[in-house]
């Protein structure tokens, strides 16, 4: 199957016909690769090493575990089990104590995969293993760091490198990014089911998230806090929080401005003159017409009002906030308050 669709995207591209030229093939679903082209680069690798018997008895175990029936992921932790066998250098990279910690020890991986003579493959294999492991123990920055720079096209796992490309911009509310990723990965021919459920799920959220609403904000704090947790107080950090006030002060200002409006229309309302119950109004005016022009429009004097009053007044303008949104928001700050303590 994977020789067919190789054969017929170079077919097309060798076409003169129009649609040639419109076709992209970096757009193109991946394929997965078949078990000699997984394990085929790590047997040529391990040759190279000149184990021992008892390093070549232990990579043999692994191997004889790889099935037709493994997806991707189950690929991947035998790979990383094997390389690690043979290599031992990677084995405290990806012990769960380390993890599991704040600050994991990035620049040890990346002197490891960055060695002369390493082969992309293994760099693939190694960060997206590393990574992969990372994303579930919640430190998604440290992850996206290790993705960022891994090629679809030399990955032997590539619907596992795109779940987690698009779960870290997921992570983000980053729409624009996650959205391609994720959308390739569901058109992906035999996608494990897990990651193409979740994925689905992944894309109608960010479909009906806008951005600037109280969701949006709300998941925002939420992502702020994990931060934290993680002893991620950093500028990115600040950033993100930077982003949450402004959109903050903007829904605020919204509600000002609605109850301004609504005590602009309560006093017009209240200022116009009724006539006495049971009289008509008559039914010519003799006088010109002239009245006075009432302005109703700084007639609260709601702007003008002493700073304690303001705040009173916004206080009960954030009440309207729906409750879940409003027991956000109040925890976010306090916890903004204790942070900066």
């Amino acid at each position: 199957m994977r020789r067919l669709s190789i054969i017929a995207v170079i077919l097309v591209s060798l076409s003169g016909f129009a649609f040639a030229d419109a076709l992209d093939v970096n757009n193109l679903p991946p394929i997965r690769p078949a078990l000699s082209e997984v394990f085929g680069p790590y047997e040529q690798w391990l040759a190279g090493l000149k184990v021992s018997p008892e390093v070549q008895n232990t990579v043999n175990q692994y191997r004889q575990q790889v099935t037709l029936e493994m997806d991707e992921g189950e690929e991947l932790e035998v790979l990383t089990s094997m390389v690690i066998a043979a290599d031992p250098r990677y084995a405290p990279l990806f012990e769960e104590s380390v993890l599991s910690q704040r600050v994991y020890p990035m620049a040890d991986l990346t002197a490891l995969t960055k060695a002369e003579g390493t082969p992309e493959w293994l760099v693939n294999v190694m960060n997206l293993q590393a990574a992969r492991r990372l994303a579930n123990n919640g430190l998604f920055d440290d992850a996206a760091e290790l993705l960022k720079d891994l090629k679809l096209e030399s990955s032997p796992c590539p619907a596992t490198l795109l779940f987690y490309q698009g779960l870290v911009k997921y992570q983000s509310l980053d729409q624009e990014a996650a959205l391609p990723i994720l959308k390739r990965l569901v058109d992906m021919n035999e996608t494990p089911t897990r990651y193409r459920e979740l994925a689905q799920r992944m894309i109608l959220d960010l479909e009906k998230l806008e951005p600037k609403s109280l969701d949006h904000i709300s998941r925002r704090m939420g992502d702020v806090a994990g931060r934290l947790d993680n002893g991620r107080a950093n500028e990115k950090t600040v950033e993100i929080e930077d982003g949450i006030v402004k959109d903050l002060d903007e829904q605020i200002k919204k509600l000002e401005e609605q109850l301004q409006q609504m005590m602009q229309k309560q006093q017009s309302a209240n200022s116009q003159p009724k006539p006495p119950q049971g009289e008509q109004a008559p039914s010519r005016v003799a006088g010109k017409g002239h009245v006075d022009r009432k302005d109703v429009g700084n007639g609260s004097g709601w702007g003008d009002l002493p700073e304690k009053e303001r705040e009173k007044d916004l206080q009960q303008i954030q009440e309207n906030f729906p409750p879940h949104y409003r027991d956000i928001i109040e925890q976010y700050f306090k916890r903004m308050s204790e942070t900066e303590n």
